[in-house]
């Protein structure tokens, strides 16, 4: 067996299996700027979807290229892969979430306040309960 056999042995395909990580690497790091640039659809805000099977795909394709060539920069792109995705995770259902609040009590009167309704207009408690009953309804995130 001469030298090149042998090394053809240990790196069989070095070149693909670089291009695997990068496109691998590059796959993570646009997931999260699909995010952004699709929060208008309800499924991409909510879920992410969209965002991480891009950087599923690329941890794959560089868990892949780990699989066929070992060296250290591969294992390099592979650990940077797993390490975003799991910031991105975090930053979208750990960090994200809303801290719990203060309400009021059931039967409780609620305070004055004024805010906008789904039309846009300025709504104030005070002058909808001079009117009647009043129920107020959150809506939490986007409409």
């Amino acid at each position: 067996m001469t030298t090149n056999e042998s090394n053809a042995h240990i790196h069989p395909q070095p070149k693909s299996s670089l291009v695997l990580g990068l496109v691998g690497l590059t796959l993570v790091v646009v997931g999260p700027f699909v995010y952004v640039l699709l929060l208008d659809v309800p499924i991409m805000r909510s879920t992410g979807l969209p965002a991480f099977l891009l950087m599923g795909l690329g941890v794959c394709l560089s868990a892949w290229a780990v699989l066929r060539d070992g060296r250290k920069k591969i294992k390099g792109m592979l650990a940077a892969n797993v390490v975003l995705t799991l910031t991105f995770a975090y930053a979208m259902f750990g960090y994200a979430q809303l801290p719990s609040g203060r309400g009021i009590v059931v039967g409780q009167i609620a305070p004055s306040f004024a805010l906008s309704d789904s039309q846009g207009r300025t709504v104030e408690l005070l002058d909808q309960a001079t009117r009647g009953p009043t129920l107020l309804v959150f809506y939490r995130g986007y409409w």
